[in-house]
């Protein structure tokens, strides 16, 4: 299949969802297409069965091809339970609305698991069922957070590539460049973030994550400490003090971080952590924003409610999703194009934890 072959599939495709050819009228022909995108007769068969495939046309046996009437399309979503997040539920609501205005319906697809023996066995039964229902495309955020998280995202992507249905990835990771992805830019996280306490006043920076986060190799974590040790690189005088792992308030490894590399900032890659340093800051006599600025990422409602109150990036829900649903109905549309990753800005959000020093 030559990239000629693809072009004429996506632009006839395209005109049948602009309305140009309207169920049931008639379809060109193999003759029509061959003289209208002057290609071989071989071609131009292939993309009559290649649109029949798809179900976009439906051939009758002595009167030729037609535009088959088009059935509302049914779309999986996976992603984890609210207590794995709380901005999963945001994006299933605003994905729901918008495939319900295109006519779409929605399948959405619990990824989270109980043990972490059984998660991968939980997952692929989810996966199967989608591709037993017959979906026509998922948008699927990884997962994360378990030791064999990576083998079971490359299994579930496996399964659907095997069945020809698209996915749309909620991560711009870089283990992603051959799919659609639509996410924030979490090197950019960590650089803004960076940015905004070294405007404060801040000189050295310790970043903190729950040892959940990168204790198993979360990706989004990796790549917000990276942001923010490019910024960092960038700015002689600023100075990355180095990386801490944390479990509760009173965790034995940020006591001992905050003794021996005396940073005047914590940046941390999520709300969570950054609620338990604020906790340990003030156990141990330190006030966050007069004695140490945090900062947190997601800004889900645990944000707005610490002492003092979190400043974070929020997480663009409400885009993601929308974008997320046109990007897959783009690839629909176009299933032989280069890969789309959509980049979602996400905005800073100041609060009393980085008022400015004077």
């Amino acid at each position: 299949m030559g990239k000629r072959y693809d072009d004429i599939v996506n632009v006839l495709c395209a005109e049948i969802e602009s309305g140009k050819y309207l169920p049931p009228s008639p379809f060109p022909s193999v003759t029509q297409i061959k003289r209208r995108f002057g290609v071989a007769h071989l071609t131009a068969v292939k993309v009559i069965d290649t649109l029949k495939k798809q179900g976009v046309i439906v051939s009758r046996h002595g009167s030729g091809s037609f535009v088959r009437k088009r059935q509302p399309r049914r779309i999986g979503v996976m992603v984890p339970t609210p207590t794995e997040g709380e901005f999963y539920p945001y994006i299933c609501n605003v994905v729901s609305h918008v495939c319900k205005t295109i006519g779409h319906s929605v399948l959405f697809v619990d990824i989270s698991g109980g043990r972490e023996k059984d998660i991968e066995r939980h997952i692929m039964r989810k996966v199967e069922s989608l591709v037993s229902e017959r979906v026509m495309g998922v948008v699927f955020h990884p997962v994360d957070f378990c030791a064999v998280a990576e083998r079971i995202n490359m299994a579930v992507l496996e399964v659907l590539r095997a069945a020809n249905i698209p996915v749309v990835m909620l991560d711009c990771g870089a283990g992603y460049h051959s799919l659609d992805c639509v996410g924030v830019d979490n090197v950019q996280i960590g650089w803004d973030l960076a940015e905004h306490v070294v405007s404060n006043g801040a000189k050295r920076i310790l970043f903190v994550y729950r040892e959940m986060e990168t204790g198993r190799g979360s990706p989004n974590a990796h790549l917000r400490l990276l942001g923010l040790r490019n910024y960092v690189m960038d700015h002689p005088g600023v100075i990355f003090v180095g990386e801490c792992g944390i479990r509760s308030p009173g965790c034995k490894s940020l006591a001992s971080a905050l003794k021996r590399l005396k940073p005047d900032a914590l940046v941390c890659t999520s709300d969570y952590a950054a609620a338990l340093a604020i906790k340990h800051l003030s156990a141990s006599g330190k006030r966050a924003f007069r004695d140490i600025l945090v900062t947190g990422v997601n800004d889900i409602g645990i944000a707005a409610l610490t002492n003092p109150a979190l400043t974070t990036i929020r997480q663009p829900c409400a885009e993601i999703a929308q974008a997320a649903v046109e990007t897959l109905e783009w690839r629909l549309l176009n299933p032989y194009a280069a890969p789309r990753r959509v980049f979602v800005s996400a905005p800073l959000v100041v609060r009393e934890s980085t008022t400015k020093r004077h």
